[in-house]
């Protein structure tokens, strides 16, 4: 039944993912190389969908393999710069405002595990960098 359930939710993923692009079934399945029928089976969480279709939607329409597998972060995917650069700025931010100092050793970590982090969530949000920042400073 878990199985069944997880097809369905990456079906509804992928329709999200066509839907965004103002595309419709067909011509959707024609950009992957695929049938209409199979993608309509893949959509509606009736089939798994290969992991080389997986990896085309992702590299062509640069949708997060996490989300669209797992649900789990943004459906687009992240820009690992995007990633280092808002890591350090909540870093710089909550040390600015808490009138905290730590060694660049100290911040350098900091910025590490915010970034393993975004990596692994798909995003960064305000809210975990500062609960974390919180904690660990």
């Amino acid at each position: 039944m878990q199985e069944l359930q997880s097809l369905r939710n990456v079906g509804k993923r992928l329709s999200e993912v066509r839907t965004r692009l103002g595309i419709s079934q067909i011509p959707f399945a024609e950009t992957l190389g695929i049938s209409s029928s199979a993608y309509k089976n893949y959509e509606r969480g009736e089939r798994e969908v290969p992991l080389k279709l997986i990896i085309d939607i992702c590299e062509k329409y640069e949708v997060n393999p996490a989300w669209l597998i797992l649900g789990k972060g943004s459906e687009t995917q992240v820009d690992i710069g995007e990633i280092i650069e808002a890591s350090v700025i909540a870093t710089h931010e909550f040390l600015s405002s808490e009138h905290k100092s730590i060694s660049p050793e100290r911040s350098g970590k900091i910025v590490s595990h915010l970034v393993n982090y975004a990596l692994q969530e798909g995003e960064l949000t305000k809210e975990y960098a500062t609960s974390f920042l919180k904690a660990a400073i």
